[in-house]
């Protein structure tokens, strides 16, 4: 990160926008209401402003899935998709795809629930981006 992305953060932050940081060694970024600013062992950023809805169908969300993490398939293939509990740290890969539902394992949820319940590894949301800050 550059010196003036991080004066912007810093800069952001004194306007009362939402800050999240994580550590260096983390993919989670956390809400942070009293920001340290320890650059050397944590990474800053503006709070995103984004707003997801859930997939209308397995197929939105495997196109979704693809586009969001840059994923090269050939025509037949699907990815492997693994999510995790909002609550608790239960991770899970879907095994079956359906019109309107997954399944991990026996277990089967609709694109709400998936949305609902779950996140992505990554704790990005299990739904479809509608908007973003500009």
């Amino acid at each position: 990160m550059t010196t003036d992305e991080k004066v912007e953060v810093m800069q952001a932050s004194l306007e009362g926008k939402p800050i999240q940081q994580k550590d260096y060694n983390s993919d989670k970024w956390e809400d942070c209401t009293s920001p340290l600013w320890d650059w050397l062992r944590k990474d800053y950023r503006i709070k995103p402003n984004t707003t997801h809805r859930p997939y209308k169908s397995t197929e939105e969300m495997v196109e979704d899935f693809i586009e969001r993490y840059n994923i090269r398939l050939g025509s037949v293939a699907r990815p492997f998709i693994w999510a995790k509990e909002k609550e608790g740290e239960s991770v899970s890969l879907i095994t079956n795809f359906r019109y309107d539902t997954v399944r991990f394992g026996n277990t089967a949820y609709t694109m709400n629930d998936l949305f609902e319940l779950f996140t992505y590894l990554d704790g990005s949301p299990c739904g479809k981006k509608v908007s973003k800050d500009a």
